[in-house]
């Protein structure tokens, strides 16, 4: 419970939950050990990214994707406060054919929740 609710607060401040053609969660931090950490607990993958803040630190990612980013919802969405609906409805995502309204639906709520915060 310690380090689902230690991630919730990391994907509520940091983490981009989104769809295009699988359920994918990201986050982008400038300190390796936070994003070795959530790959420990969760898998996926990281890697540096070929950028870095305007004061010169690297940045590094780790993402997530499928069945494992509908996991990591359906893992943390109990400790999520701001990304809480983003994480439900991702973890619903897969509930509905590829091409069916509903999945249409799901995915433009996403979109719409990702602009308001």
């Amino acid at each position: 419970p310690t380090d689902a609710a230690w991630a919730a607060g990391l994907i509520d401040g940091e983490a981009c939950l989104t769809f295009h053609s699988s359920p994918c969660i990201s986050i982008d931090s400038t300190s390796p050990s936070v994003i070795e950490e959530v790959h420990r607990i969760f898998g996926g993958n990281c890697c540096p990214v070929n950028r870095r803040t305007s004061i010169g630190r690297p940045v590094f990612r780790w993402r997530i994707y499928g069945e494992d980013a509908v996991q990591v919802c359906k893992l943390t969405i109990e400790y999520l406060r701001d990304k809480k609906e983003q994480a439900l409805l991702l973890s619903r995502v897969y509930r509905y054919p590829p091409k069916s309204a509903m999945r249409a639906a799901i995915v433009r709520r996403i979109k719409t929740l990702k602009r308001a915060i």
